[in-house]
């Protein structure tokens, strides 16, 4: 099984001087002058950052991280966070769905999205933009438009074959991809006197029932000499 990430993107960017109300009740009034008198910053600027309009540079961190007892880098992971929700939220709203519907249509009772999910290979996730960018991940592609080609690549194909919408067969070649990775990664290395005693096995069960031939093949192809 390929690791995924598990991120959670909201579907809102929240901006860093929305933070600043943390640091005073609720209801109270946050004291701008003071807040501003105690960084050394003017005191627009601690407003413009407050109400949002101002983004957190390195000298308003240091200022805030004096006047409210914090680090620098708190206000400069939340302005980093929330630039890439802007990013992230701004990219969505190009995202190409269509293609993913192929995705999400049932062949034989099930859809390929949904079997991939049930078995742990991508994170579920209720928003469709966020399910598709996990699902082109998955895929090793940037996104979905035309991933029929990009991804069936130079297979040959006909048309009396080959679905009209090859998402099932897609996701079958890239989950065979990945587990044969994974058996590349466990192959020993290659012994010459191993590999010529495994053809020599191999062409002497060439007569055998096909049944009997599969297994002594897989053995032999797994290096088993026992």
């Amino acid at each position: 099984m390929v690791s995924t990430h598990t991120e959670v993107w909201p579907d809102t960017a929240v901006h860093p001087g929305e933070h600043v109300q943390d640091f005073f009740d609720d209801d109270a009034t946050i004291p701008v002058r003071e807040i501003a008198d105690v960084a050394g910053l003017d005191e627009c600027d601690v407003r413009a950052v407050i109400e949002g309009e101002q983004s957190i540079t390195p000298a308003l961190a240091e200022g805030l991280s004096r006047a409210l007892r914090t680090t620098a880098s708190f206000w400069l992971n939340l302005q980093e966070h929330h630039d890439e929700v802007v990013q992230r939220l701004a990219e969505n709203k190009c995202f190409d769905l269509e293609p993913y519907q192929d995705f999400t249509r049932s062949t034989s009772g099930i859809s390929p999205i949904k079997y991939l999910v049930d078995n742990g290979e991508v994170p579920w996730r209720h928003n469709k933009v966020e399910q598709a960018r996990y699902l082109c991940e998955w895929l090793g592609v940037s996104n979905l438009e035309g991933y029929e080609n990009r991804i069936l690549g130079q297979f040959q194909r006909s048309n009396s074959r080959l679905s009209p919408k090859p998402a099932p067969l897609v996701v079958w070649l890239r989950l065979g991809e990945l587990e044969a990775r994974q058996q590349i990664e466990n192959i020993s290395d290659y012994n010459e006197t191993a590999f010529l005693d495994s053809v020599r096995r191999i062409r002497a069960l060439t007569t055998e029932p096909t049944e009997v031939f599969l297994g002594a093949m897989r053995e032999a192809c797994n290096g088993d000499t026992s």
